[in-house]
């Protein structure tokens, strides 16, 4: 992989090319939300740096620096990271990082730490600072973290920020379309692809991980069964079988939620007009058309009465009240709007 098969961040790349193909700065911190790519980029920077004949795009991933990097065998790069105990000791940044600098690179022109910032407690980061402060010649330091402010201020003035901005929906997209035609050849429908895209609120790697996961399809798919036939059934089943569900994915539950808010969304605008293509369900118009046409009664004031009980819930749930309550309460509501 190459800078140019990440997507976006332009200005980035080109900042980035004027650094590995330049001299470049000793430290540098990669930062941005969860999803944003920030991995993806500090390690394509690392591979770069270590390059033998690197390019405009980056590393040229033929010479043996790039085969040892990609095999997770070069010997010049040091990778910081424990994501089990999501703290690294101060014990082995002194060991892998501040004993170590003191040796010169083996095969590459460049040593490469590469290090989760986020998992760098205040000890950690003053164990660090030392060689961030005096670095030998060839050694570069590569920190990744969410947010530059949970580093030492210390820290931050020895290093140079680069900051990954949001991706745009049709970059969402494209990616969507990338993956959808590579690793499972056009399965995906471009309606599924939007959808995905939504859902991960304009995040590229939770659109990416979404895309193949057959949760979501199917936790939406029960959001519409319940949604449509809660009105029909009697309130034994809606307070056993209903709630079974939610309890037995409560890990999901904020997803849940939010998808049955969309279809309420949805719903609201086909009870407007009916011919509206700004819906968010776009595959599943005929459903909710059917559903509208069987239950006239269903009209504007119930459907947004129904979306309020769903409402209550996600507030409910960060005020840590009671599960059962929580969920009990809002299927009886939702059924009693939609009976």
């Amino acid at each position: 992989m190459s800078f140019q098969r990440l997507i976006g961040q332009k200005d980035l790349k080109i900042r980035l090319k004027h650094e590995y193909l330049g001299d470049p700065n000793h430290a540098a911190i990669f930062t941005g939300a969860k999803g944003s790519g920030r991995h993806e980029f500090a390690r394509e920077y690392a591979k770069a740096l270590m390059c033998s004949s690197p390019t405009d795009d980056g590393a040229c991933g033929k010479c043996n620096n790039c085969t040892y990097f990609d095999a997770g065998t070069h010997p010049d790069l040091i990778v910081l990271a424990d994501p089990n105990k999501k703290t690294i000791k101060v014990d082995e940044v002194r060991n892998k990082v501040v004993s170590d600098v003191k040796i010169c690179p083996q095969i590459s022109r460049r040593k490469v730490y590469l290090i989760e910032g986020d998992e760098l407690n205040e000890a950690g980061q003053n164990a660090l600072l030392k060689s961030l402060e005096e670095p030998p010649a060839n050694i570069i330091f590569i920190l990744i973290c969410e947010d530059s402010e949970k580093l030492l201020p210390t820290v931050l003035s020895r290093t140079v920020e680069y900051k990954l901005s949001s991706y745009s929906k049709d970059e969402i997209m494209d990616a969507l379309r990338s993956k959808n035609k590579e690793e499972f050849d056009g399965k995906y429908s471009e309606d599924e692809l939007k959808f995905t895209c939504e859902f991960s609120s304009n995040v590229l790697g939770k659109a990416l991980d979404l895309l193949g996961d057959e949760e979501l399809p199917s936790m939406r798919d029960k959001c519409f069964e319940i949604i449509t036939n809660i009105g029909k059934e009697g309130y034994c089943a809606t307070l056993t079988d209903r709630y079974s569900y939610f309890d037995a994915n409560a890990d999901n539950i904020r997803e849940i939620l939010l998808l049955m808010l969309w279809i309420f969304g949805d719903l609201s605008i086909l009870k407007k007009d009916r011919n509206n293509k700004n819906i968010t369900n776009t595959d599943k118009r005929d459903v909710m058309l059917k559903f509208l046409d069987d239950n006239p009664s269903v009209d504007l004031n119930k459907i947004s009465k129904a979306a309020g009980h769903i409402t209550t819930v996600f507030k409910r749930l960060d005020l840590n009240v009671n599960f059962l309550y929580a969920v009990g309460d809002m299927l009886l509501g939702i059924k009693k709007e939609l009976t």
